[in-house]
């Protein structure tokens, strides 16, 4: 169980302020990038040498669904978030899995 969580058991305040574990405040220029994020980080392309990036015709399936008009700026957006989760799976994925044999 995590701290946070913890502390909302017990009635607590969280002691949050500088802690490595806390989320950073979400922008509001980048509120709509991240809803459309937390909605195709499942939608990967991969071979067996790990994930190569997002199936962008699924991303603007759902961007359409959810009513996001795909924009540049939206589009950069995912890019950097996909740039960032390619890194850490292929980096970390392989050393996670063999960890938790």
């Amino acid at each position: 169980m995590m701290c946070v969580e913890l502390h909302i058991q017990e009635q607590k305040e969280t002691p949050c302020e500088g802690c490595e574990h806390r989320r950073p405040i979400l922008m509001a220029e980048n509120r709509i990038a991240w809803h459309l994020w937390r909605h195709v980080q499942t939608q990967l392309r991969t071979t067996f040498s790990g994930v190569v990036g997002l199936d962008y015709t699924a991303v603007f399936l759902v961007a359409r669904v959810l009513g996001i008009t795909m924009d540049e700026a939206i589009l950069t957006k995912l890019h950097a978030l996909e740039a960032i989760l390619i890194e850490e799976v292929n980096t970390h994925g392989h050393e996670r899995d063999i960890r938790s044999d």
